[in-house]
């Protein structure tokens, strides 16, 4: 997350008194949300917001199987 965007979080927080829990959950519902339109799929998707370094991070956990059961499933 860019200083920008840092600043923007602050400036809604202040001025339209929106919680900064709530902007950060609808952050991670839009990173979600970019998720599934990219790779058609959501499941055990979780993100990781660090406001104090700046960064946004997107984790799909995958299980490691001997045989693919759904291809479409094989490179995503």
């Amino acid at each position: 997350m860019s200083t920008e965007l840092l600043d923007a979080l602050i400036i809604l927080e202040k001025e339209k008194g929106i919680s900064r829990d709530v902007i950060i959950d609808a952050i991670e519902a839009a990173l979600v949300s970019a998720y599934r339109r990219n790779f058609n799929q959501a499941q055990n998707v979780r993100t990781d917001l660090n406001l104090e370094n700046g960064t946004m991070r997107v984790f799909a956990r995958k299980d490691v199987v001997d045989e693919v059961l759904i291809p479409d499933l094989k490179y995503h």
